[in-house]
C-alpha cells in the first residue's frame, strides 16, 4: 500500500478533488498538488477533502524528489 497518494493537476476541477477524497476516505494519506490556486467554486470540495485528512499543495515543491520516492503518483 502506498505511503501517500499524490495527485498532480494543472487544473483544479471537481474530478481531481473527488478522486483525492475517495483515497482519503479509504484512509490513505492524500495530497493534491495544484499548479495554481483553485477557484472559489471548489471551496466545498477542498473542505470535504480536508475533513478526511487530505492536503492541498500549491505549486510543485520538490517534484523530482517526489517522483523518485513516491509509491503512487497520479497526474490528472
Amino acid at each position: 500500500m502506498a505511503e501517500r497518494i499524490v495527485i498532480i493537476s494543472t487544473t483544479a476541477r471537481g474530478a481531481v478533488f473527488d478522486l483525492a477524497t475517495m483515497y482519503a476516505v479509504m484512509g490513505l494519506p492524500t495530497s493534491v498538488w495544484l499548479s495554481e490556486l483553485p477557484n472559489q467554486g471548489q471551496t466545498r470540495s477542498i473542505e470535504q477533502l480536508q475533513e478526511f485528512g487530505g492536503e492541498i499543495v500549491i505549486g510543485y515543491p520538490h517534484l523530482s524528489a517526489l517522483l523518485t520516492s513516491a509509491a503512487q503518483v497520479i497526474s490528472v
